[in-house]
């Protein structure tokens, strides 16, 4: 058994122990950074931009500001001979030329494959939103088809921060960009103009399993010629 001295020696190494680990944490903790920003520099948010060429880029620099998209060098990113769509003082966008647009029901419109949408086709569906309970929201979720989210991200759709999910559903996938709170000027009965603000779902909807690259790129190349018009 440890005497009294021999136990006194142990409690004190272990004392003199803890305080200089203590204030070694303590001084590592308090040193300034080795690699500091710089005064004039921030921290930029993780948002993205959509490029026409279906990639994206995020913000750099001291003022945050998007990089430069990719220069166009092949001419299946081009979206020159592309077909555009305009909803009258609402919002445009561009779509491929073989591909067709039929109105459906909900405010929605849909993109048509020229096969007849055997492998993915793209609703467009806007949403009033007046801020309250009973604000027009879609069921995303409903117990008929439901949705497991895969991934998402925050992207940037003509300056709207937006949503971008990319799900499973039961029957297939699917990729839905999520734009809130996009204030559009309607007509009112006395002939003046009113904005009102809506909510708008793009989604890309699959048969297949997961989405693939070509289609995921081509839904990311009509999102980056969303235009909202003043």
């Amino acid at each position: 058994m440890f005497s009294q001295k021999g136990l006194a020696e142990i409690v004190g190494i272990i004392s003199i122990a803890l305080i200089l680990i203590v204030g070694f944490i303590f001084y590592q903790v308090n040193q300034p950074s080795i690699f500091p920003l710089p005064k004039d520099q921030k921290a930029c948010t993780l948002e993205a931009k959509l490029c026409p060429d279906g990639t994206s880029v995020g913000r750099t620099g001291p003022n945050c500001e998007f990089a430069p998209c990719p220069t166009i060098a092949t001419s299946s990113a081009n979206t020159a001979n592309w077909k555009t769509y305009t909803n009258v003082n609402v919002y445009s966008f561009k779509y491929p030329s073989e591909w067709s647009v039929q109105p459906a029901p909900m405010n929605c419109l849909t993109l048509i494959q020229p096969d007849g949408s055997a492998t993915g086709w793209i609703t467009i569906c806007k949403y009033y939103n007046d801020n309250s309970a009973t604000a027009e929201n879609p069921d995303l979720n409903s117990l008929d088809n439901p949705e497991i989210t895969i991934s998402q991200r925050t992207v940037t759709i003509d300056g709207h921060t937006t949503t971008l999910s990319e799900f499973k559903l039961p029957s297939g996938s699917g990729i839905r960009a999520s734009i809130y709170d996009v204030k559009i000027p309607l007509i009112q009965s006395d002939g003046t103009f009113k904005k009102l603000n809506y909510n708008y779902e793009i989604s890309f909807y699959s048969n297949n399993s997961q989405i693939s690259d070509y289609d995921r790129n081509l839904l990311n190349q009509i999102l980056s010629t969303f235009k909202f018009l003043d």
